[in-house]
């Protein structure tokens, strides 16, 4: 993980000027090899941080056009991985669609094979591109057995990032790799139902259920904290009154993470379905139902956190009886 992957919140507030001046300086520190390593990944994190900030306030990036051809010379001929990853961020950043090809070269040097996803993660977050070669690659990553584990999930994502909601040309290939693998690994499982859950594909519903049930009593923490933070999740975003028994079916397992899952996706069930007028419509034997387990959960469980879940997902079906 580089600095980058946990993009600071610091306010800018500095004037045009100001910026141009600062954006001058910080090229200034990263190009320069007399500097310290430290220096230029320093300069490099507050160049994109610079880039992050303007374009959540949608401010124009124009002053900082200036730093993309030294970015590129960086990530194409510097020889401190580090520094290359810098670059490749707050290259994505401030280029946007214009970065995402050149991201996909760095992506397919050996030299880079370390920082690929990061690389992955950068084209999806930040460059919005519709190329469909660069869609067509990530899909390629995705499927390939041969890439790691990190490489393939960056890939799940950022197809997330990038899709538009219902697009077969993506949301199929996602849904294959779930369906073809069955000892698929829960890192990519969970990012691949995340995009799919991202690009509304209502389609993988029952084969999210699929993985729902044949993972539900799973006791290794990291793998069961994963998925059932993933997979109840888009089944509330994406199910209905079908996902419901299986949601109530997981609030009875031994694993806390489980309990919160399930009571949660039970939450956004109830949050969206009332603005599509269809949770009225659930059958009132249903509705009951899950009341009265949500109410039984209230009095025994212990975990605060679960018990915060069961707080939230109640506020939200007695408010919206």
């Amino acid at each position: 993980m580089t600095e980058i992957n946990q993009i600071s919140n610091r306010i800018f507030t500095q004037t045009a000027n100001q910026a141009d001046k600062n954006v001058i300086n910080l090229i200034k520190i990263f190009e320069n090899p007399n500097k310290t390593t430290d220096e230029r990944n320093n300069a490099l994190v507050q160049l994109a941080e610079i880039a992050v900030y303007k374009t959540e306030k949608h401010q124009d990036l124009k002053d900082l056009q200036i730093a993309f051809k030294p970015l590129l010379e960086v990530l194409e001929n510097d020889t401190n991985v580090q520094i290359r990853s810098n670059a490749a961020a707050a290259l994505a950043v401030i280029g946007k669609q214009e970065a995402a090809p050149y991201l996909i070269k760095a992506l397919n040097e050996r030299k880079n094979d370390s920082i690929r996803p990061h690389l992955i993660d950068m084209i999806g977050w930040w460059t919005e591109t519709q190329d469909k070669a660069i869609i067509n690659k990530l899909i390629t990553i995705l499927q390939g057995n041969n890439e790691t584990i990190g490489t393939r999930s960056s890939a799940a994502g950022a197809l997330g990032y990038l899709g538009k909601p219902g697009d077969k040309s993506i949301t199929t290939p996602l849904l294959r790799v779930l369906k073809n693998e069955p000892n698929l690994n829960y890192h990519i499982q969970a990012d691949t139902i995340e995009a799919l859950g991202k690009l509304g594909a209502s389609e993988a519903v029952p084969t999210l259920i699929e993985i729902f049930n044949a993972n539900l009593n799973t006791e290794t923490k990291e793998k069961s904290q994963k998925l059932f933070e993933t997979i109840p999740q888009e089944l509330g975003k994406l199910g209905g009154a079908e996902t419901i028994n299986h949601l109530l079916q997981g609030t009875y397992s031994n694993n806390p993470f489980t309990r919160r899952g399930c009571v949660n996706g039970l939450g956004l069930i109830a949050s969206r379905n009332m603005f599509k007028s269809t949770y009225k419509n659930l059958p009132n034997a249903q509705r009951e139902l899950v009341l009265l387990r949500l109410n039984q959960m209230l009095k025994n469980e212990e975990d605060k956190y679960v018990r915060e879940s069961i707080n939230k997902t109640l506020e939200k079906f007695e408010a919206y009886k």
